[in-house]
């Protein structure tokens, strides 16, 4: 199969998000398995166009294991970009922030109360971050768990 024809079945069968925002770098076809290897590309999602992003590197690759593909097990090797949002107007911080706080009781996942109530109960020092480019260091690392 050439690699033409690889890439465009990848991205038949690949969850939609992977095609539009990273970029395949490889593949390799091994024994049993079938290994794709993608990096998150320098354009910013349509959702976040009005911020001001900026790419600041990458985190460390990530290993999702797939659904098999024709007997062979399937591994996503996932580099994203770490996305530095420049913007300094508290105001758009505090709709952005209200709207992830909705977005996170309407899904109901248990595991997020706790950090939704701590943004609840903190927002006001949160937004600070957006006046001085500093926080306090415990609302960074509850965030930092995303």
């Amino acid at each position: 199969m050439s690699s033409d024809a690889l890439f465009s079945a990848a991205h038949l069968l690949l969850p939609e998000v992977l095609v539009k925002y990273f970029d395949m770098i490889k593949y390799e076809i091994k024994e049993e398995e079938i290994h794709f290897y993608f990096t998150e590309s320098n354009t910013v999602p349509d959702e976040f166009k009005e911020d001001n992003l900026n790419s600041k590197g990458f985190f460390p690759q990530a290993t999702v294991q797939d659904f098999p593909i024709r007997g062979k097990n399937v591994f996503l090797h996932i580099t994203r970009r770490r996305w530095f949002n420049n913007t300094k107007d508290k105001t758009s911080a505090l709709i952005r922030l209200a709207k992830w706080d909705e977005k996170v009781r309407q899904a109901q996942f248990k595991s997020f109360n706790s950090i939704s109530r701590t943004m609840s109960i903190h927002y006001k020092n949160i937004l600070n971050y957006f006046e001085n480019r500093s926080t306090n260091g415990i609302i960074l690392k509850s965030c930092v768990c995303f």
